[in-house]
């Protein structure tokens, strides 16, 4: 692919440059907390899954509110972002009787999709 063509292919997808710099972003704050000792050097993985679902539900949002020309769907990114964060959460605070909640979230995440999808095909 040349230059020109990744240029328009970004030019054309703002999803993928935001999700990059949400990513650049939880990176940084990641490098930040170890280094001034707020994270074990050692743990910091739970913490980047946690982030990494974070990037992607604010990749939602921002793009939701910022876009009105490009409207992909984002539910699989949601809930992949929504699935990431309680399983960073569960791991770096080993909270094990924190597991069944994800079907819940799962399940929270679908029904607010379908009431979202009924709203739009009704107008």
């Amino acid at each position: 692919m040349s230059d020109a063509d990744k240029s328009n292919h970004l030019r054309g997808d703002p999803f993928t440059v935001i999700f990059m710099g949400l990513v650049a972003t939880v990176a940084g704050v990641l490098w930040f907390l170890i280094s001034r000792g707020y994270i074990e050097s050692q743990n910091w993985w739970p913490y980047a899954i946690c982030g990494l679902g974070c990037a992607l539900i604010m990749q939602c949002f921002l793009a939701r509110w910022a876009s009105s020309t490009h409207r992909k769907p984002m539910f699989g990114r949601l809930l992949l972002g929504m699935i990431l964060v309680c399983v960073g959460i569960a791991i770096a605070y080993d909270i094990r009787e924190w597991w069944p909640l994800i079907p819940v979230i799962v399940g929270a995440a679908i029904t607010f999709y379908g009431v979202q999808e009924s709203r739009t095909s009704s107008r």
